[in-house]
């Protein structure tokens, strides 16, 4: 993923999603599931939080149509890390560990939102309109270095 592709990243459930499995390390895995014709077998994709073992399961989300979640109302979520302060606040405390530097953190108040900055090896930041936002935002480009080397 690009930095620009992180940056119009809105918040969310997919968002949130791309959080817990680039820092928190959830997986996603298949799940098969038996439906009744004209249905039949269909393939979905959930995530699991292997801490503690819960499922997460997403609906309409196949594994042919791509690797956007999109959830139902039936399924766990992981935690809101891109709209909940409390949640994103996780986020700062496990990139703590993420890195062999540690991580030196910044959260500012700028006049069009927030900035965040993540400093290891090299500093990651990113602005948004909120806090939590931007935290998940810094993050991503922390944990996963963008596919255009930028």
């Amino acid at each position: 993923m690009t930095n620009d592709e992180i940056d119009r990243m809105e918040a969310g459930p997919e968002l949130d999603a791309m959080v817990a499995v680039a820092v928190f390390g959830w997986e996603w895995f298949a799940v098969e599931r038996h439906f009744e014709p004209p249905r039949g077998y269909e393939t979905w994709r959930s995530l699991r939080d292997p801490k503690s073992g819960f499922y997460h399961f997403g609906d309409e989300d196949r594994l042919a149509s791509g690797n956007e979640p999109i959830w139902n109302t039936f399924g766990e979520r992981p935690p809101k890390y891109s709209t909940e302060i409390a949640a994103a606040w996780q986020v700062v405390e496990r990139m703590k560990g993420v890195s062999p530097w540690p991580y030196w953190f910044e959260l500012s108040h700028r006049p069009k939102g927030f900035m965040c900055n993540f400093v290891g090896d090299t500093p990651h930041n990113a602005y948004a309109e909120s806090a939590p936002l931007a935290i998940c935002k810094a993050a991503l480009r922390a944990v996963a270095p963008p596919a255009d080397g930028r």
